[in-house]
């Protein structure tokens, strides 16, 4: 009897009624209830919005890579080539970090960009061989090898094989006698970007180990390497001031990366100064 009347006391003082004739300021409680409630509501509703965002970028990017690689040779990104001049061509080719570059000449040459966003090492391998039969450059400058990386490694057997497919290009420009420049992998930028979340953690890590046999490759075949130091900060990131998202240059970098390739051209014989 004493437990059931204890009971019904504490139910009677815990009772909203109840409370809101003895406890001092229930008003106020109650307004703040009612603004942690609002508040708790529009996160939910700010946060997903940002995951839908997040989602439609990220569909966007991957539906316009699997629309490129249904033409491996990138013939959906094809321009006309250029009426010869008296000036050298040089060929730039490779994924987006190429395309970025434009047809602008550098130094002594004109330029045929053939950069295709979204493809990785063995797709342009697959096509490079006969963009250099068609185009007859001088020179060819090749960037790739972040989108083979973007999306993480299985294994180091994949950085063998995405370094391969590097060597199997100086192989073609040897058999053509086509000079060749090997642009590095450069990593992700450290700047916050929907993008950036989308990346593999160990980008970064790959990123190194793969220059690493790169830079071995270009020594054993004496092949040019360009040089991104520029581009990077102290922890070997693109520095966030010449980033447009996580893995893009912005206008700045651009030329950066078009000032390094021109002094990467002109050691080699001077064969693209002006």
């Amino acid at each position: 009897m004493k437990m059931r009347r204890s009971i019904r006391y504490w139910f009677s003082v815990l009772s909203p009624r109840t409370l809101e004739v003895n406890v001092p300021g229930h008003a106020t409680l109650k307004n703040l209830f009612r603004l942690f409630a609002i508040s708790g509501w529009l996160i939910a509703i700010a946060s997903a919005i940002a995951c839908m965002m997040l989602f439609l970028q990220l569909e966007k990017s991957i539906l316009r890579e699997q629309d490129l690689r249904k033409s491996t040779a990138g013939l959906a990104m094809r321009i006309p080539t250029p009426d010869r001049s008296d000036r050298p061509l040089l060929l730039i080719t490779g994924d987006s970090r190429a395309s970025q570059l434009g047809n602008d000449s550098l130094g002594g040459f004109d330029v045929v960009n053939r950069g295709v966003p979204g493809q990785t090492t063995p797709e342009v391998l697959a096509r490079i061989g006969r963009d250099m039969a068609v185009i007859r450059p001088a020179h060819v400058v090749v960037i790739a090898g972040v989108n083979d990386l973007k999306n993480g490694v299985r294994s180091p057997e994949d950085l063998v094989t995405i370094n391969r497919s590097f060597e199997e290009m100086l192989l073609i420009g040897e058999a053509m006698d086509i000079p060749m420049t090997i642009c590095p992998v450069w990593g992700a930028s450290s700047k916050s970007t929907l993008r950036g979340l989308a990346l593999a953690p160990d980008l970064g890590r790959h990123v190194e180990d793969l220059n690493l046999l790169l830079l071995e490759t270009a020594e054993e075949r004496s092949a040019n390497l360009a040089e991104i130091d520029p581009l990077l900060d102290e922890r070997n990131l693109m520095r966030k001031s010449l980033s447009s998202d996580a893995l893009h240059l912005n206008a700045a970098g651009i030329e950066i990366l078009r000032k390094s390739l021109l002094e990467s051209l002109d050691s080699i014989d001077g064969d693209g100064s002006d």
